[in-house]
């Protein structure tokens, strides 16, 4: 953080001081500038997701798989996770199941859910990613089925 005085009405070198200021604010600003442009994403990938209740991966190619990746900073993690499922089955006697769990490194320090087309919904939450049913149209499985979300979120490390 950028040492700044306090400005007051007749003080001695006030001009001066505002200039050491405007200065000191410009040196951080160029730090910062400097560690942000040189944030790294990490390679994407899936490694420990695990999949349950009968989902699995949608597909092998990179747009169709669960992956994510991150950037570090200072005790903060940006995390930009892609979710894309199929059910081969459909879970029984229930209307929500936890599709994929996610690595502690990676957990959403939070809730968060969103529907999809009025047929289902979608929730993350700490390290699990979960899949609700809404209405009475039931599950969505077999050939075709997909349930996809990306999201970016933030992680405290």
């Amino acid at each position: 953080m950028a040492n700044i005085q306090k400005i007051f009405t007749g003080m001695s070198q006030g001009p001066e001081t505002i200039d050491n200021n405007l200065n000191a604010i410009n040196t951080e600003l160029q730090n910062v500038d400097g560690v942000v442009s040189s944030l790294q994403w990490t390679d994407v990938t899936s490694t420990g997701l695990v999949f349950q209740n009968g989902f699995n991966q949608l597909g092998s190619d990179s747009s169709h798989e669960s992956v994510y990746r991150f950037v570090q900073f200072k005790g903060w993690k940006l995390v930009d996770l892609q979710i894309m499922v199929t059910l081969s089955a459909a879970p029984s006697n229930t209307s929500y199941a936890t599709a994929v769990s996610l690595p502690d490194s990676i957990s959403y320090d939070g809730w968060h859910e969103w529907v999809e087309n009025d047929k289902y919904q979608l929730t993350i939450n700490g390290n699990q990613f979960r899949v609700s049913v809404l209405g009475t149209n039931g599950w969505w499985s077999g050939d075709g089925s997909h349930y996809v979300a990306h999201i970016l979120y933030a992680h405290v490390d």
